[in-house]
């Protein structure tokens, strides 16, 4: 009989490996030594350890806005100077306003990826929020179940979840969605 805290410890692994590498190239201006190197970090879990997790694991989201916010810094310049140019044609009579019209409806289009990027991560922040709010309520109830390597199967020795029996083996799927139910973050 194992706790959850065992197999979270147990299920985890982190390897580490360096290595360096070298050979030839081709250029244009011939042959030429090619020296490198390289360092891998890995966290290895076990299927065990992933279904019993007390929580879904948070999303990133930094990369995202990162992108977003240069992208944005890239293309709105670039806007702004077309709409500048555009308009100081238009004061001179030489542009329709259609055709300006049409410029800046263009030029917002490019925006849409950076308007997504932000949607994405608005929607990861909200994901983030509501685990780390259940998160309590869902750590009380995995810290108190057990894993029985027999019958390969999940139980509370006491106070179990609603809907479960005290002592009542149940499947690490089902281990998995009573406790994400306590925490309200069943629906992923």
């Amino acid at each position: 009989m194992l706790t959850m805290e065992a197999i979270a410890q147990n299920g985890m692994s982190v390897s580490a490996s360096v290595g360096s590498y070298s050979g030839f190239g081709f250029t244009d201006r011939g042959v030429v030594p090619v020296v490198g190197s390289s360092s891998v970090l890995q966290v290895h879990r076990s299927a065990l350890a992933v279904a019993t997790a007390p929580a879904p694991a948070l999303r990133n989201w930094a990369g995202v806005a990162l992108a977003s916010s240069a992208y944005l810094l890239v293309w709105f310049p670039i806007f702004a100077l077309v709409m500048a140019l555009s308009l100081s044609d238009g004061a001179k009579g030489d542009v329709s306003v259609e055709a300006q019209v049409v410029a800046a409806l263009f030029g917002l289009m490019f925006a849409a990826p950076a308007v997504l990027g932000f949607v994405v991560v608005a929607r990861n922040v909200r994901f983030n929020a509501r685990i780390r709010r259940g998160c309590p309520a869902a750590y009380q109830v995995w810290r108190h179940a057990r894993y029985c390597l027999r019958c390969a199967g999940c139980f509370w020795p006491v106070s179990a979840p609603a809907g479960i029996s005290t002592g009542q083996a149940v499947s690490p799927v089902e281990f998995q969605r009573a406790v994400w139910a306590a925490g309200a973050f069943a629906s992923r």
